[in-house]
């Protein structure tokens, strides 16, 4: 029946099946269906937890149910449901009304008497199980209202790969939950054989729409066929030992392992035998699930480490960098500090030279304060005293030279001259030289000096005559 989920409650055993929006449950007592408030309550609070979620995932999620097919609900229970449907006249109740009230559930069993539908042709079951696939092959059941595929334009191979692919599906509903594997192996026929034979370059994907109309008009649902194309990949993955044991396993587990989001240890444990039950692997599941949530929060927590730790490295890097800066500072503050220490000993001996030299000055008696010009001028004076005499003889000889020219006597007279001045230089030296004692240290190099530049301005002059 079309947008229908069947599922059975795992402790009362009580047939369930969510229908157009609303969960209702069958009082096998009163051949009827009723509304089911607890379940939709149930089922709100997890809606609230998670919008995305489905009745159908609800059903197969949750440990208290089991996903049924059509096949497996009642003939009475879906007649009933088939008349609710059609009425549009669904009474409400539940498990507790059930049990208390019996007469108010009779009573308002009289608008959903049953009533077998013999105006339809009896519609192919869905695959066996009790899982969550399960709710999506009952939930895609068109037993009255399936339009039928349409195989014109279909060469004969694709037709016959096609209704191979019908009795394949047929077989494995016959076979209950033993035929899930095969009823997948059928839809996986059909859509290989639909798939690759249609254009989809201009009308999009054509060949997956003939796909999903060929599984409706063999009582699929899409959801249900691309479930089913799940675990045929998944037998298709496995050794032929793996097989065996997928094949014995419920449809819910083989569903659940077949998904792709299935964590890869779980579904290998599966192959391998070591989870046999959809119960077992919804609680491995949930490890695992809390497992990888405390492996992502510890990854988190270990990134949040390094980060802290790359900015306290970065912070350390800082310090060590103002530190060498600061000793390169400090290194140079150091050097200026010796060369300032060098200067101020340099300083403090002349300091100390000068208080000694001022010190042994205080300590002679004062002498006669000398003017320099003075003595220049009287050593001048003594000198010109001295060579006056010749100097007039000098003038003499020159005046006579020149009223007499006579070229042997102007140089016997020069000759006279210079000895006479050589005479005369020593003669000055002599009476000058017991002076220099008598002068202070201070001026005594000065006036040696000044002797020296005159000798040597006479030695020039000299050398030029040559």
């Amino acid at each position: 029946m079309n947008n229908c989920v069947f599922a059975r409650s795992r402790n009362a055993h009580r047939l369930y099946v969510w229908q157009n929006g609303v969960f209702l449950f069958w009082m096998d007592a009163k051949k009827r269906w009723a509304r089911s408030d607890l379940v939709q309550h149930l089922y709100d609070e997890a809606y609230c937890k998670d919008p995305d979620v489905t009745p159908e995932e609800w059903f197969v999620d949750s440990s208290d149910f089991t996903i049924l097919d059509e096949y497996e609900v009642p003939a009475d229970a879906l007649a009933a449901l088939q008349e609710v449907t059609l009425c549009k006249n669904v009474p409400t109740a539940d498990v507790a009304a059930t049990t208390a009230t019996p007469a108010a559930g009779a009573k308002a069993a009289t608008s959903t008497t049953p009533a077998a539908v013999k105006s339809c042709p009896k519609a192919p079951t869905s695959p066996a199980g009790t899982s969550a696939a399960m709710s999506s092959l009952s939930d895609a059941e068109t037993s009255c209202s399936a339009p039928a595929f349409d195989y014109s334009g279909l060469d004969e191979q694709t037709v016959n790969d096609l209704h191979l692919a019908e009795r394949e599906c047929a077989a494995g509903r016959r076979l209950a939950e033993a035929g899930l594997h095969r009823m997948a192996d059928g839809v996986a026929i059909a859509h290989e054989t639909l798939v690759p034979n249609w254009d989809n370059s201009k009308h999009g994907n054509r060949g997956e729409d003939a796909f999903r109309r060929w599984c409706e008009s063999i009582g699929v649902s899409k959801s249900a066929a691309y479930r089913l194309l799940q675990v045929t990949a998944l037998f298709d993955n496995s050794s032929p030992e793996q097989q065996k044991i997928l094949d014995s396993l419920s449809p819910s587990l083989l569903y659940a392992a077949a998904k792709p989001t299935a964590p890869a240890d779980l579904v290998q444990g599966v192959k391998d035998g070591d989870i046999t039950t959809h119960k077992q692997y919804q609680k491995l599941l949930k490890e695992n699930q809390l497992l990888r949530a405390d492996r992502v929060n510890a990854i988190n927590a270990a990134r949040q480490a390094e980060s802290e730790r790359d900015a306290a490295l970065a912070d350390v890097n800082g310090l060590h960098a103002a530190n060498k800066k600061l000793r390169s500072e400090c290194t140079e503050a150091e050097k200026q500090l010796d060369g300032a220490r060098q200067v101020a000993e340099a300083a403090r001996l002349r300091a100390d030279k000068w208080q000694k030299e001022v010190e042994a000055a205080k300590a002679q008696p004062v002498a006669a304060v000398v003017d320099e010009d003075e003595i220049d001028r009287r050593a001048r004076q003594l000198a010109a005293d001295m060579t006056a005499p010749l100097q007039e003889e000098l003038d003499a000889l020159k005046a006579h030279s020149a009223t007499v020219p006579d070229t042997e006597t102007d140089a016997r007279n020069a000759y006279d001259s210079l000895l006479l001045i050589g005479r005369s230089m020593k003669n000055a030296w002599a009476s000058v030289k017991p002076q220099l004692a008598k002068l202070p240290e201070n001026t005594r190099a000065g006036a040696i000096d000044m002797l020296n530049k005159t000798l040597t301005e006479i030695q020039t002059e000299a050398m030029k005559c040559l």
